[in-house]
């Protein structure tokens, strides 16, 4: 596990040493925030939004960023989602202006976090799902869901109709998009099939990561890569377009989906 004690990246230069300090005081995360630890979803969430406030990078996706995070915290070791150091959550997003979809380094403070706390109601639809969504799509998504997207078996042809990764293991599927959001594991195709609608269960965050995905009920309207089985990439629609394979497997024999999107 990655430790405060080793050294901090070249990029902590750029911030105050009383900052440093202040953050290594328990009594100080006590006063200013009640918190120890962030979970990756507070990240992304606080992420998007100070880039939106500043203006320096207003279209930032939260999957992007979302994604950027992960690939940084493995590189420090870090395995727990929902338990973030704050030390740790400063370096993973300075370290943001290293990665190729982000490429700003995005400074963390209590202070600032303070802020996006305050408006968060108001920027996020799910607070706790910490997805910073355009309300008037979510909901037009959700509504849409609720009527067509109740059972495992409408889901997984949802998600593969529209490109993404759809991979069935022992009647347990696991659903993946372009941007490495996934669903890890959905009941299928026997009597405990998922049916999280009717019974309450994870729904929610279920339909919320299929939108993460950037899949919509128009297939022209959804995230325009898709996921080729043969050559086991999410490849353009140009790209398919031009790939010669004649495996049964390829994306271009085995869907005509990816041309409504050229």
């Amino acid at each position: 596990m990655w430790r405060c004690g080793l050294l901090r990246p070249a990029s902590v230069g750029l911030r105050s040493q009383t900052w440093g300090q202040h953050l290594l005081t328990p009594a100080f995360v006590r006063g200013h925030s009640g918190k120890r630890y962030l979970t990756l979803d507070e990240l992304v969430g606080f992420g998007v939004w100070w880039c939106k406030e500043s203006g320096l990078n207003s279209r930032l996706e939260q999957s992007d960023l979302r994604a950027a995070l992960r690939k940084q915290a493995d590189l420090l070791e870090l395995t727990d989602e929902q338990r973030i150091s704050l030390q740790d959550a400063e370096i993973l997003l300075e370290e943001m202006q290293r990665d190729k979809q982000v490429k700003i380094m995005i400074p963390f403070d209590i202070e600032e976090f303070q802020k996006y706390e305050a408006v968060k109601s108001t920027f996020l639809i799910d607070v706790e799902l910490g997805k910073p969504l355009v309300q008037d799509d979510w909901l037009t998504f959700q509504a849409f869901a609720q009527a067509e997207l109740t059972t495992s078996a409408e889901i997984l042809k949802f998600a593969e109709d529209r490109g993404a990764c759809v991979e069935v293991v022992n009647s347990a599927a696991k659903i993946k998009g372009h941007n490495g959001v996934q669903i890890d594991r959905l009941q299928c195709f026997t009597s405990k099939a998922w049916e999280g609608y009717k019974k309450g269960g994870d729904w929610k965050r279920v339909i919320a990561k299929l939108y993460e995905m950037g899949l919509r009920e128009k297939i022209e309207e959804s995230e325009e890569k898709e996921y080729c089985k043969w050559c086991k990439l999410f490849q353009s629609p140009e790209g398919i377009q031009t790939c010669t394979s004649t495996q049964r497997d390829c994306r271009r024999l085995a869907s005509t989906t990816w041309r409504m999107k050229l």
